[in-house]
């Protein structure tokens, strides 16, 4: 098995080349800065009042710089140039009272109330949502709008479904190893925890489906050299491999 380190490939930028993507922007532009483009994003608003508040909160937190996270990762945990339209992007976003479309806590309350179930519960709001979405498209057309969804909302959805755990439990000693698909880690996590069910451990890993074995002494110094290179890197967080060791 031949095995090579490729060195990280260059990306290019409207007036420059760099291999991380964010610092790119921030330094030498998007890749389509000269080109004809729109120096202004328009965006429309859905939800609960103070759901829609904090978006837009967040949303003029991002116009400006935000500082990098503190870390002994520094090329991972960036700054961030800000949204604007003096740099990196070169846009900004933009939005009047008309884009907003506040939903009433009382329509919200009434379908949870008549839901009878979950799954109604998810179609009568997609339907309120719908309602306002068709609103602002035909009669605004916003270049994007967000769905702010409400947390208690979003805590009745995530905190009732479902979950078939199948096959994927196994027991060992006094501890019990639970896999699942990715999208469903946040539901089984809560329902374990709210069931007093402590973790050694608790993530989203990547499994491999199929394991191979080096038996060339040469192979698994190579293997175990790439391993440590990449372990050295501080741009690297995680290392997934297949190799059966």
């Amino acid at each position: 098995m031949d095995i090579k380190l490729l060195e990280e490939p260059l990306l290019q930028f409207g007036k420059g080349e760099y291999i991380c993507p964010r610092t790119g922007i921030y330094k030498y532009n998007v890749s389509d800065i000269n080109d004809i483009r729109p120096d202004k994003i328009v965006i429309g608003f859905i939800g609960l009042s103070e759901s829609i508040n904090i978006a837009i909160s967040w949303i003029k937190k991002c116009r400006n710089h935000i500082e990098s996270k503190k870390s002994k990762q520094p090329n991972l945990f960036t700054n961030f140039p800000g949204f604007n339209e003096t740099i990196a992007f070169r846009s900004e976003v933009v939005y009047d009272e008309s884009y907003i479309r506040k939903i009433n806590n009382s329509a919200l309350d009434q379908i949870k109330r008549e839901a009878n179930d979950i799954d109604q519960l998810i179609i009568k709001t997609v339907d309120l949502y719908l309602a306002e979405i068709h609103f602002l498209a035909n009669n605004k057309k916003p270049d994007v709008i967000l769905c702010v969804l409400d947390e208690s909302l979003t805590k009745i959805i995530y905190g009732t479904k479902t979950i078939e755990i199948d096959d994927d439990f196994n027991e060992e000693d006094d501890c019990y190893e639970i896999t699942t698909a990715p999208d469903d880690f946040g539901t089984v996590s809560d329902a374990l925890s709210n069931e007093g069910v402590t973790f050694a451990s608790a993530e989203v890993t990547m499994i491999p489906q199929t394991m191979v074995e080096l038996t060339s002494e040469d192979d698994i110094k190579k293997m175990n050299r790439i391993l440590d290179l990449l372990d050295e890197d501080d741009d690297v967080q995680n290392v997934y491999h297949n190799w059966d060791e």
